[in-house]
């Protein structure tokens, strides 16, 4: 598993998706409203991580775990029934 800070993902995440309208609507609205406002959306994004922690997701149950702190942001895993802890 890799684990990502709240500041480095969505660098990342408009690198391969770019802020294109799918990308916008896979979001939930709270985080896709800030979107267009990097500093705001780490913020967003870290808070929507934190109220889905440990809660999995469909067939592969796909869920959010908390990583280290790093560079005093929180890390965050992505794993699913697969590669689990």
């Amino acid at each position: 598993m890799n684990s990502k800070t709240a500041h480095s993902l969505p660098a990342e995440v408009f690198e391969r998706c770019g802020t294109s309208g799918t990308l916008r609507n896979a979001l939930p609205d709270s985080v896709a409203e800030a979107i267009d406002r990097p500093g705001f959306f780490q913020r967003r994004l870290g808070r929507s991580f934190s109220e889905r922690l440990d809660r999995r997701f469909g067939d592969s149950e796909v869920h959010i775990k908390r990583g280290e702190e790093a560079h005093h942001a929180q890390t965050w895993i992505v794993g699913d029934s697969k590669h689990s802890d």
